[in-house]
């Protein structure tokens, strides 16, 4: 009997010094934190886009535009050095071109309705449509952009 109790006291005192073993508690931390490290972010899918090809002659497509968010438009001017472009809601509404982003990353905008652009770059070019913050409520419905190059 002497023995047991002996045993279990050593039992209690063990499982209480390790619950309170500061390095343990670091270790315990340090593997939580290499976890975390371990852990990939997820990769998020760029916004899609819908891709056009410029032409010499006027062109046109109907798109529908979600409230609040942003149309990506992309395409490569190829041999046009000039974006002629129009964006005009059915019916109309607070639809313009937020930016135009050209292929080394660089912006510029904001534009109105009708968008007239030097393209000086080769390469992918996005057209951002989406609606003027400071002007009337989010466009939400279709629209028609036409466009040609030149």
């Amino acid at each position: 009997m002497k023995y047991q109790i002996l045993l279990y006291s050593s039992i209690v005192t063990i499982a209480i010094y390790s619950c309170n073993n500061p390095e343990t508690a670091k270790e315990s931390s340090n593997s939580a934190d290499s976890i975390i490290e371990s852990i990939e972010p997820d990769v998020f899918d760029p916004i899609p886009s819908k891709a056009i090809e410029l032409k010499s002659e006027w062109d046109s497509i109907k798109l529908h535009k979600i409230g609040k968010e942003s149309d990506t438009i992309t395409f490569n001017p190829g041999a046009y050095k000039n974006l002629n472009a129009e964006v005009n809601g059915v019916p109309a509404g607070n639809i313009r071109f937020n930016q135009i982003i050209m292929p080394d990353k660089s912006s510029d905008g904001p534009f109105g309705k009708d968008l007239n652009y030097l393209l000086d770059q080769s390469g992918e070019y996005k057209l951002i449509i989406g609606e003027s913050l400071m002007q009337g409520d989010p466009f939400e419905g279709d629209y028609i952009l036409k466009f040609k190059g030149y």
